[in-house]
C-alpha cells in the first residue's frame, strides 16, 4: 500500500485487501485483530485509515483484550475516539 492510498483511505484500495469484502468472501477467521476493529470503527482520521487507527489502539492497549476492557476516559485520550 503507498502512502497516498492511505491518506484516500481504505475505499481506494484494492476490493481483495479491503476487511468488509474479505470478511464477506473468506470469513473472519481471515482478519486479523486489527481488520475487524477497523470494521467496528468504520472510519479512520484525516490522514489515518481506520485500520492504521485500530493498529494504534491495539498497540497503545497491549492486545485486543485490553483495549476492550479500557475506560471511556482511556478511549478518549486517543486522537480520533
Amino acid at each position: 500500500m503507498t502512502q497516498s492510498a492511505s491518506l484516500n483511505g481504505i475505499k481506494s484500495w484494492p476490493a481483495s485487501e479491503r476487511p468488509r469484502e474479505v470478511f464477506l468472501t473468506k470469513g473472519p477467521d481471515a482478519l486479523s485483530d486489527a481488520e475487524v476493529l477497523a470494521i467496528l470503527l468504520r472510519d479512520g482520521t484525516r490522514g489515518q485509515d481506520a485500520i492504521s487507527l485500530a493498529r494504534r489502539l491495539i498497540q497503545k492497549f497491549g492486545a485486543l483484550r485490553q483495549l476492550l476492557l479500557a475506560s471511556p476516559e482511556e478511549l478518549y485520550q486517543v486522537n480520533g475516539i
